[in-house]
């Protein structure tokens, strides 16, 4: 059973901002939980609350951008938010089928860093290649020569640190093949490219949406903001079980109830006689 119902499809902007306070706060004490371990020189492993508390920030401050999205119409940032939480949605998963994904999704930080450094040299190979090229064709005189020789000696350079840091990017994850993994297939392809259209500059977004040609409503943009409610309960939901605290939310959420209640019957209560 879960803490949140994750299969509704009425949800009100109030709940959204619970979803986003339990979001923000299960964070929060995830963090608090590492930073113990840490204090007290816990030995074992820790990589798995960096991924969950990563999940549940990045969780939290996506669905606000889609809350906000969903309540001014912006139909481009509802499209980009409402994409990266069916990512999340099912990285989440992943990470907590098993320990082991928990530890390959965290090292898979250090191969998308390698990635990132090797599109800035690829980058900068190609400029520096550029201007090695200019230097063949007008380079003349001593002057041109000495700086042909600079040139060629730091394409040389760049290009060894190409090839060295080439084999450190294979074995990345795609959410595009995990996606199959949890279950969550049809899921994703079906948002991730509808959502797509909508994230990045197409005709259509160009041609009808930004120039006021359709009017747009909110119950235009209600199936995004719904199935982005429902992944966002679903992390929150796993994130409760996964950190064992089940029992004290459940207890909490009675708490409420009975206070809710209380507070109803004391409302319509008829006044005391005088």
């Amino acid at each position: 059973m879960a803490i949140l119902d994750a299969t509704r499809v009425d949800y009100t902007l109030e709940a959204a901002e619970h979803i986003q306070e339990a979001l923000r706060g299960l964070a929060e004490v995830a963090k608090a939980e590492d930073s113990m371990l840490r204090s007290i020189g816990f030995a074992g492993e820790t990589k798995a609350f960096a991924v969950i508390i990563g999940t549940l920030s990045h969780a939290r401050r996506i669905y606000s951008h889609l809350v906000h999205a969903y309540t001014t119409l912006d139909i481009p940032l509802c499209g980009w938010a409402g994409r990266s939480l069916v990512e999340l949605r099912v990285w989440n998963r992943y990470v907590w089928a098993s320990v082991d994904n928990r530890k390959r999704f965290h090292d898979g930080n250090i191969t998308d860093q390698n990635e990132l450094e090797k599109m800035r040299l690829d980058y900068i190979y190609e400029l520096t290649n550029a201007r090695l090229n200019i230097l063949r064709t007008n380079g003349r005189g001593p002057e041109g020569e000495l700086a042909l020789e600079h040139v060629e000696a730091e394409l040389d350079k760049i290009d060894k640190l190409r090839i060295s840091i080439r084999g450190m990017c294979e074995g990345r994850l795609q959410v595009k093949q995990i996606c199959k993994e949890v279950n969550l297939e049809q899921f994703y392809r079906f948002w991730f490219g509808t959502l797509s259209k909508l994230a990045h500059p197409t005709p259509a977004v160009l041609v009808d949406i930004e120039t006021g040609k359709e009017v747009l409503l909110t119950d235009d943009i209600r199936p995004i903001f719904v199935m982005g409610t429902q992944s966002a309960i679903e992390i929150l939901n796993t994130a409760v079980d996964g950190l064992g605290f089940r029992e004290g939310v459940e207890k909490w959420i009675e708490i409420q109830k009975s206070r809710q209640a209380r507070s109803t019957t004391a409302a319509s209560a008829p006044p005391a006689a005088v």
